[in-house]
């Protein structure tokens, strides 16, 4: 098995230079390792695989970077007097591999409140008919499912009496004060590199006129993953559903003034370009043509010039680390908080990120991570989901987060363009 360095040379530079000039400098690499936390993320998916032989005492796994501990929470006492709970911290110890392990008692298991998350969150319509809909999420830490509800609908205390009567220690009545910037219909706020050329990669800068020069500053939005269908393999870019608002039927994106792609809506007599509300994603028609877009995506900070392959897709989990690709943000990488934040505005799930470092203009971006050193693939990309915004308000404000490839792909009934 080959060894190479973290900060090595990319060896797929040759390669993508052979695809498209310019995109790729073997003496001045981007880590290989983006996130550098390749090696823990692998070692959490060991942890998880033996917990999930006793679903009902995994209360879930977090990661605390600081310390370099993942905290295994088990549903019982860990003071030794339960020997099931001792079974379990066994198997955990054994898939390890060298990490620093600490062992948390919780109430509930992961299972239990990710099934009541589902079982609550999409159906308040029923249950709590005629309020607001609301916000809310499977909180690992709390160990409990929180509502949070905005304090300036009306309805805050009749959300608090119908929590209430729900009579279940494992939901949490969690209001708040809206921020002033807050959208009016969700707790989310949606957020929308520099000089690109055909064939157009993920976590370009987008804008939507053709006159706006590019700069680290001004970017509407982040275009993401490229994309082909299921049916008929037609290939599109894309960005974030909500960066069309206010738009019009037929919208068309630039990079640094040249044109990018675009979404039709069909109703001008154009081939409709598919989009997901639920997914908060739109695809983007190339024109003239959709082998304008290729297998790679921009890693690096706003001005980057450095690309990698698109290898593949993982599945979000609490504790472990991925990276935003952002035009306005750069390179940003933090832990999963949790994988059930329900989204109101877009009745679906979304990933919350520990990190608030995202920005209006990010919108769209990849969130990803890269493969480690010794990896088949070293330094090209795991794709993980695309950026819709950040949690404006309450609790949990500030926070970053994102639609998976999975759900997004489900949604548009399409397939991420790779190699």
């Amino acid at each position: 098995m080959r060894r190479l360095r973290p900060s090595a040379p990319y060896p797929g530079c040759a390669e993508l230079l052979r695809t498209k000039a310019g995109v790729c400098d073997p003496d001045q690499p981007v880590k290989l390792d983006v996130t550098g936390a390749a090696d823990v993320n692998a070692q959490i998916d060991r942890v998880q695989a033996a917990l999930d032989k006793v679903p009902l005492l995994d209360g879930g796994l977090l990661w605390e970077s600081a310390r370099k501990v993942m905290v295994v929470q088990l549903v019982g006492p860990v003071d030794g007097s339960s020997p099931a709970v001792e079974q379990a911290k066994s198997l955990a110890r054994a898939a390890d591999n060298g990490l620093t392990l600490e062992f948390r008692s919780v109430k509930y298991s992961r299972a239990e409140l990710e099934q009541l998350c589902d079982r609550l969150f999409p159906t308040q319509k029923q249950w709590a008919a005629g309020l607001t809909e609301v916000a809310g999420l499977w909180d690992p830490e709390k160990n409990r499912v929180v509502f949070l509800v905005r304090n300036d609908k009306g309805d805050t205390q009749a959300w608090a009496d119908r929590i209430k009567a729900l009579n279940d220690d494992r939901v949490v009545f969690e209001p708040y004060t809206p921020a002033p910037d807050q959208p009016a219909d969700g707790i989310v706020k949606p957020q929308s590199r520099l000089h690109d050329n055909p064939p157009w990669l993920g976590g370009a800068w987008l804008a939507r006129s053709e006159l706006t020069t590019a700069t680290t500053t001004n970017a509407l939005c982040t275009s993401g993953f490229n994309w082909k269908l299921w049916s008929g393999g037609e290939i599109f870019g894309s960005t974030a559903d909500h960066c069309n608002l206010g738009g019009g039927d037929t919208i068309y994106w630039y990079n640094d003034k040249r044109p990018f792609g675009v979404w039709d809506s069909g109703e001008t007599g154009n081939a409709p370009v598919p989009h997901s509300e639920a997914a908060d994603m739109q695809l983007l028609r190339g024109f003239p043509s959709n082998s304008d877009f290729g297998p790679a995506v921009f890693v690096g900070d706003q001005a980057t010039t450095t690309t990698r392959f698109v290898r593949g897709v993982a599945a979000p989990a609490v504790g472990k680390t991925v990276a935003l690709s952002g035009a306005k943000s750069g390179l940003v990488a933090s832990t999963i908080r949790s994988t059930k934040f329900w989204d109101e505005d877009i009745d679906a799930y979304v990933i919350l990120m520990w990190t608030t470092n995202c920005v209006t203009g990010d919108s769209g971006a990849p969130w990803l991570t890269t493969m480690g050193p010794n990896d088949a693939y070293p330094g090209d990309v795991i794709a993980w989901g695309q950026h819709r915004g950040k949690v404006s308000s309450g609790t949990y404000a500030g926070g970053c987060v994102w639609a998976p490839v999975t759900y997004i792909s489900s949604k548009l009934q399409a397939s991420l363009l790779l190699p």
